[in-house]
């Protein structure tokens, strides 16, 4: 048996290191990728949440803002009583409360309540003016703000403004709101009897 001395076959060190550093810059690259597909998944679905709660939240005010009555009542002993939408400031005004006749004559309002520092939600109540009967929580945690403006040339011009935050995403919504009767014809049949 004849034993022959010499080299073995094996990497160097040199060799190891620059194959230990191709393959850290290719698991950066599928890394980066990655991270902005998941970025860009996560924008989408904020994307997704938002416009889907503020279509759901506009639909409530628009539903409201249609059977809403306006400005002043005549009722038929002859007295006046005044359901012009009122805001908690005239402009930039975060909560709204107006009178409806969908089957009762019922108070509706609108407010942007702090759960704590961090989460908002819009609140929509429901009551007679005295006392509340429904309550619903819109958008815990996910609305930043709300805002409502009354048009001063166009009493009948109602604008909200939504802002939501996501985990990667914010954004902004504006409706504008025509809401109650406008004409004198339709304006006739809102007398009440005491």
């Amino acid at each position: 048996m004849i034993f022959r001395l010499g080299r073995k076959s094996a990497f160097t060190m040199v060799e190891v290191i620059v194959v230990i550093f191709i393959f850290a810059v290719i698991v950066m690259g599928v890394s980066r990728i990655l991270s902005s597909a998941m970025r860009g998944t996560q924008q989408g679905q904020d994307a997704s949440d938002h416009t889907r709660l503020a279509a759901i939240i506009f639909r409530y005010i628009d539903l409201d803002l249609r059977s809403a009555i306006p400005g002043k009542m005549t009722y038929a002993n002859g007295s006046q009583k005044d359901f012009t939408p009122v805001c908690s400031a005239p402009t930039n005004a975060n909560s709204i409360s107006f009178y409806t006749n969908d089957r009762a004559l019922k108070k509706v309002s609108y407010s942007l309540r702090s759960i704590d520092a961090a989460k908002k939600e819009i609140v929509r109540e429901i009551g007679d003016g005295t006392s509340i009967e429904k309550s619903e929580h819109l958008g815990t945690g996910i609305v930043d703000d709300f805002q409502i403006n009354l048009s001063g040339t166009d009493p009948r011009r109602i604008s909200v403004k939504i802002n939501m935050i996501g985990k990667l995403k914010s954004d902004e919504f504006l409706r504008i709101f025509t809401p109650g009767i406008y004409n004198a014809k339709e304006f006739a049949r809102w007398i009440f009897s005491q």
